[in-house]
């Protein structure tokens, strides 16, 4: 078993390690926006604002472990 990564073997994990911050979809469509009142575009944006924080959060999670397991492999 091989103690070294070799190059061929690094490629996927640089692609998968890769920071996408709009890798979620949004699920309101931009054309239903218009016919929509103002109170209900409000309760959307804060729907989409809290779903981003979720995420955030979510994704800075993993990152935190994946430090902690990077850090106990030196």
């Amino acid at each position: 078993m091989p103690t070294t990564l070799e190059p061929r073997t690094m490629e996927p994990l640089a692609e998968s390690l890769l920071f996408n911050r709009r890798w979620w979809v949004d699920p309101v469509p931009d054309w239903i926006i218009h016919s929509l009142d103002k109170a209900t575009i409000r309760e959307l944006a804060v729907n989409q604002l809290q779903l981003q924080r979720h995420m955030l959060e979510a994704q800075l999670k993993s990152i935190e472990q994946t430090l902690n397991i990077l850090g106990k492999t030196r």
